[in-house]
């Protein structure tokens, strides 16, 4: 126990004194005061803006609107100008709808009646879809029904007659209402905590290729009395790790995110068991550098993926594999 404390101690004055520490745990801070300033936060909490290439007087425009609520702010227009918007990302997306839309729904010819326009700054358009297909299904509902009762011979009430409506409402899969707003929110914030895991990343690399260089170099030293090397770069791991959770809440607070601490913490985690792993050997450690363009590729990606629950189990199960290698393996009798 000494041991660890004595190490832990001596590693984070090391990293708290080397340079390259202290600028990978800047960089955090510096990558969300970045993103603060070219996405202001007006932009986020602002109507989300979408084109419809229609009449604003049908039926279906009416009930777009209705749809849209406070988040989703419709543009009645044509085609070219909401080509033009949504390509230069003033509006998210558009839609556009054939002028014959009640003689298409009467005849339930529904297959690909309305086109929907994204361009590279979308990010709400899935609401926007579903949307569009709830007033789809609210307005041809009544001709399904009408067409299913003359299909099985059933007396249907005289042309006229108002037949009760589909009411889709947009809800999240937890059971919540869809927020177009929260919703781009909260994909910006799984950007920026990719682009921090991919500084991340970067760092705990080289530490791992400088804890193996020197534990090759070094052994007596740097482990002492103790033969498994698991406890030898636990405390060198974790004291390198700090300043970059130090950086991490930085950038939470700078932001005034703290919901992505979690995440970061449990990538920064799984980043230090790999590096339990892979500062074991020095052929390995020797060749991470080979490795450094590639793992802020990696890591970004990963942030972006879905199951970040699962970060600690895959970090605990990796600190298993280190103490797993740590067993001395018996030489066969001759």
């Amino acid at each position: 126990m000494r041991f660890f404390f004595v190490s832990f101690v001596q590693a984070l004055v090391r990293a708290v004194t080397r340079p390259r520490a202290l600028i990978a745990a800047a960089c955090l801070p510096l990558i969300a005061l970045a993103f603060t300033l070219l996405v202001p936060e007006a932009e986020l909490t602002a109507p989300v803006r979408v084109g419809v290439a229609a009449d604003p007087e049908t039926e279906f425009a009416q009930l777009l609107t209705e749809y849209g609520g406070s988040v989703m702010t419709f543009c009645f227009t044509d085609l070219e100008t909401i080509e033009k918007n949504v390509s230069l990302s003033r509006w998210d997306c558009g839609l556009v709808v054939p002028g014959d839309l009640p003689e298409r729904l009467k005849a339930l010819d529904t297959d690909g009646v309305i086109t929907l326009v994204t361009g590279p700054g979308s990010t709400v358009y899935p609401i926007v879809r579903e949307a569009a297909s709830a007033c789809l299904a609210r307005l041809v509902s009544p001709y399904i029904t009408e067409d299913y009762l003359r299909f099985a011979g059933i007396d249907y009430a005289p042309s006229g007659y108002e037949y009760p409506r589909v009411d889709v409402s947009l809800r999240t899969v937890g059971g919540g209402e869809a927020d177009a707003a929260g919703y781009a929110e909260s994909l910006w914030s799984r950007l920026l905590t990719a682009a921090l895991a991919a500084a991340a990343s970067v760092y705990m690399l080289l530490v791992s290729t400088d804890l193996g260089q020197r534990l090759a170099a070094e052994p007596g030293k740097l482990r002492g009395r103790l033969r498994a090397k698991t406890l030898v770069l636990a405390p060198q791991v974790i004291a390198f790790s700090l300043p970059m959770l130090a950086g991490s809440a930085l950038a939470a607070l700078i932001l005034g995110d703290f919901a992505m601490i979690p995440g970061l913490a449990g990538l920064l985690a799984l980043l230090a068991a790999l590096s339990l792993i892979l500062s074991r050997s020095r052929a390995v450690s020797g060749a991470l550098p080979v490795l450094v363009p590639f793992a802020p590729l990696a890591a970004f990606l990963a942030a972006l993926l879905p199951g970040r629950r699962l970060l600690l189990p895959l970090a605990g199960a990796l600190l298993l594999l280190s103490l797993l290698l740590d067993i001395p393996r018996r030489k066969a009798k001759e």
